[in-house]
C-alpha cells in the first residue's frame, strides 16, 4: 500500500492552486467552527490518483451536504458522482465508510478503537483517463 507519509523529494509534490475561501468561511475557519478537510481520489483498490484538494467543513455539517459541496465543487454531474463513495481516512491508514446522514463533528472524534481525530476525506470511483485508454486500445481499427 502507497504510504500516506510526507515525502522527503520536495519535487514530488505538485504545485496546487485554489481560490482564497470567502470572509464568512475564513471567519469560522479562524473561529474553529469549521475545518479544512484535504480530499482525495482513490481507486477500489486504495491507490490514490489525480490530485488532492481542500474543503471547508462547518461543525455540525451532514456528509451528504459535504458530498454537495465537492459535487458543486469538481463540477460532476449528478449520474457520474452518485457512483462515488466516501470514506474517511485516518492518519495511521485506516479507513471507514461515511454515510449521508453522518455528522462530520461525530466523524472526526476519536473513535473506540483509539484512531486520530485528524481525518481525510477519500473519494473511492473508478480513474476516469485510465479506464478510457484502454477502451480506446481495444477499439476495432476498420478500414475503407
Amino acid at each position: 500500500e502507497e504510504s500516506w507519509e510526507p515525502r522527503a523529494n520536495i519535487l514530488y509534490w505538485t504545485l496546487r492552486v485554489e481560490p482564497d475561501w470567502d470572509p464568512q468561511t475564513k471567519d469560522k475557519i479562524k473561529k474553529e467552527k469549521a475545518k479544512v478537510v484535504k480530499v482525495f481520489h482513490a481507486n477500489k483498490d486504495g491507490k490514490r490518483f489525480g490530485n488532492p484538494f481542500l474543503i471547508a467543513v462547518e461543525t455540525g455539517e451532514r456528509v451528504s451536504e459535504i458530498k454537495a459541496k465537492i459535487r458543486h465543487k469538481l463540477q460532476l454531474p449528478k449520474s457520474e458522482f452518485s457512483s462515488w463513495r466516501f470514506f474517511k481516512r485516518h492518519l495511521d491508514g485506516t479507513k471507514g465508510f461515511l454515510k449521508d446522514d453522518a455528522v462530520w463533528s461525530d466523524v472526526t472524534e476519536a473513535d473506540a478503537q483509539g484512531h486520530d481525530p485528524a481525518v481525510a476525506l477519500l473519494l473511492e470511483h473508478d480513474e476516469p483517463h485510465g479506464i478510457n485508454r484502454t477502451i480506446r486500445r481495444e477499439r476495432a481499427l476498420k478500414l475503407g
